[in-house]
């Protein structure tokens, strides 16, 4: 594959995700110097996000398209829960030759060899001539090509076991593997030449006999962790120097191999995972500082929302899902990056926009659905959610197909198009049935959704702002059965639209807010005594006018509330600048709403409105129609739900002195979401 070429194959289309497939490529990338490829040090490419951010999509995604172009593989450690580095190791020995594409085979003499001495049994090290002796006489059996074969078969077969493959496909890697050892090579020039030879960097007289000895004697007694430690890093040495001496081209027959291999570690934030590439990553330490060490021509790709990331990312901050830019000034600018920065490139998986999901929709090609209306309604629950999106749409897609297969239905499809009764309806492919809703839930919880305490919990708090109100409901003695640093510490939390903190992730707060709705009304944990609850603590901090008093009166849902919000605000208009005072009302419009309205949702902003005089009728309809848009269930009939809000803010604008050009960018935003609602 040339350089200048994207990784190529046939897959399919993965949303969202052209700037991390990109980055990769650039990180695969293998400068010319003097004409030849040559491999530079990097860091690990990390990308981070919650469950459902398509970290094993984007993977899955990159292993369709590196096939047949460069050796590769892919482990997923959730299958690997008590993986040692040997185990890992041998994984990558077999799977990078069985996706070698025109690369040719790799040979690995140093791996294999540490390998076949860490197995030798009956050697006695408390004399050390023994097995100074014993160790070359039993490694000499393996110039043997059937038992050499045989060693390989075996190991092949325990790798095919973990990846659930066929034992005949391990024997076919297995062949790879010894092809790639031998080539051109006489047998005994692999068992005694490099792959002996190497471990005389082990020894202090350089002696690659009493390499080998120390290894088989540490690897015996691996229940300590310095001898663990000890054999770990001599692999990965080993397996890394293997990797350099096969992307050197030694003739004209060779490939030119001008992009890196690469390998993809899924779930690499448990403990397994974590414990690899801390190895890795010390091992590449330790070869850079040394005057002759090279780097190795591998790319790592890891994905992890776990324990790994909080372990990086005490010195390094993740950064954005875009590209590096010109790669040759990114690389010389991360040799010179100090400590733990250099070896962790961590990248945060951003949330689909809604370009992302109007492509989705468009590839579902919806025979009754107005799709600009499906983009619409599903982002603006999902929020860009990509597990969650991805389900909501096929839930969509499989209802659009059973409304057009239904000859008995004379419905609006503007009237079929309600996320509630979507939310409802069983997920296709469940068994037993499950709603969409339950789904979407489980995807967003994660592991947590086995724990009932814990979702319920979560219930509770859905009635919060941010963060520090979730620690104001922990200050009520029974309320949630879990200290609130417990439900925290979870990635469920985002920073929020409007002010600095942190905010549960809009999509899943939604869902629970509809089972904090269904709660008693009378009980502690109920959604009127929590809104009233975290009301009067923001008013205890804030005064009246506090942006949580007038959020959670207008989350309370009743007339007299929704009365107090809009005097207030009607009455800041006067007093703020507009910038500010829009601010605020988006802040407070975000406000939860537990009520259900039939018809069109504009005729249910002018019932809550009738209160209002006419000097307080744009204002308060306003308000009120803000608040119905903020909800992503108020369903598809919002053309004049927009039209009217932005009929209102250019009421507002004859109340305002200064300011004016940021009120007509609300005028004319609402008037163009009206038009896509039509």
């Amino acid at each position: 594959m040339a350089t200048g070429e994207l990784i190529s194959g046939a897959a399919e289309e993965l949303f969202g995700r052209r700037a991390a497939i990109r980055m990769v490529r650039d990180f695969m990338e293998r400068p010319i110097v003097d004409g030849v490829p040559t491999s530079r040090w990097q860091p690990v490419l990390l990308f981070v996000g919650p469950g459902g951010a398509g970290r094993s999509a984007l993977l899955h995604d990159l292993d369709i398209k590196l096939d047949n172009n460069v050796p590769h593989a892919r482990v997923d450690f959730a299958h690997l829960p008590t993986a040692g580095i040997e185990d890992v190791l041998e994984l990558l020995v077999f799977e990078l030759n069985r996706h070698c594409g025109s690369y040719g085979t790799l040979a690995f003499p140093r791996f294999i060899v540490g390998r076949i001495v860490m197995g030798l049994e009956g050697i006695d090290h408390r004399n050390p001539a023994v097995p100074y002796r014993v160790i070359p006489e039993q490694l000499e059996t393996y110039r043997d090509v059937d038992k050499l074969m045989n060693f390989l078969n075996e190991m092949a077969a325990g790798v095919m076991a973990v990846l659930g493959l066929p034992g005949e496909i391990g024997g076919q890697v297995a062949r790879l593997v010894f092809s790639g050892l031998i080539g051109r090579r006489r047998i005994r020039r692999v068992i005694f030449g490099p792959g002996r030879d190497w471990y005389e960097q082990l020894d202090p007289g350089r002696d690659p006999i009493k390499g080998l000895v120390e290894l088989h004697r540490r690897a015996g007694n691996r229940a300590g962790d310095a001898d663990r430690h000890w054999v770990d890093s001599v692999l990965l040495a080993a397996f890394m120097a293997d990797l350099r001496d096969g992307f050197t081209a030694s003739g004209r027959r060779d490939p030119v191999r001008s992009l890196n291999a690469v390998i993809l570690l899924d779930n690499a934030g448990l403990p397994a995972g974590t414990h690899f590439l801390k190895r890795l990553v010390q091992a590449r330490n330790l070869i850079s500082k040394r005057g002759d060490g090279r780097p190795d021509p591998l790319t790592v790709v890891a994905a992890s929302d776990g324990e790994l990331p909080r372990h990086v990312m005490v010195d390094v901050q993740p950064l954005p899902e875009s590209g590096i830019g010109d790669p040759d000034a990114f690389f010389r600018r991360f040799e010179d990056r100090p400590g733990n920065g250099r070896w962790w490139y961590p990248v945060r998986l951003r949330d689909l926009v809604e370009d992302d999901v109007e492509a989705m929709v468009a590839a579902l090609r919806l025979s009754v659905f107005n799709g600009d209306h499906v983009a619409l309604l599903v982002h603006g629950l999902t929020r860009g959610h990509p597990g969650s999106t991805r389900l909501l749409l096929d839930a969509v897609g499989d209802h659009d197909v059973e409304v057009r297969d239904d000859p008995d239905n004379l419905a609006d499809p503007a009237d079929l198009l309600d996320l509630r009764l979507i939310l409802d309806r069983p997920m296709p492919g469940t068994a037993p049935s499950r709603s969409v809703r339950d789904m979407l839930i489980e995807s967003l919880l994660g592991d947590l959704a086995g724990q009932p305490d814990v979702v319920e919990d979560l219930v509770t708090c859905s009635a919060a702002r941010d963060r520090q109100e979730i620690r104001r409901l922990g200050e009520v003695d029974d309320l949630l059965t879990h200290h609130p640093h417990r439900l925290l510490e979870h990635d469920l939390w985002v920073p929020g639209e409007h002010g600095p903190g942190l905010v549960m992730r809009p999509a899943l707060r939604r869902l629970l807010l509809d089972r904090l709705a269904a709660r008693d009304d009378t009980a502690a944990d109920g959604w009127p005594a929590l809104h009233r609850y975290l009301r009067d603590c923001a008013e205890r901090e804030g005064g009246p006018a506090d942006p949580g008093v007038l959020y959670h009166a207008l989350a309370l849902g009743d007339e007299e509330g929704r009365k107090t919000v809009c005097k207030e605000l009607q009455t800041s208009l006067g007093r703020m600048s507009a910038g500010d005072w829009l601010e605020l009302l988006w802040a407070v419009t975000g406000a939860p709403n537990r009520q259900r309205y039939t018809g069109s949702p504009n005729d249910a902003v002018i019932r809550l409105s009738r209160w209002a005089g006419p000097d307080e009728r744009a204002c308060a309809r306003l308000v009120t129609g803000l608040w119905l848009a903020a909800d992503p269930l108020t369903g598809c009939r919002r053309r004049t739900l927009h039209s009217s809000v932005s009929w209102n803010y250019a009421e507002a604008m004859a109340l305002v002195g200064d300011g004016t050009d940021d009120l007509q960018k609300e005028v004319d935003r609402h008037t163009g979401l009206a038009a896509r609602w039509c």
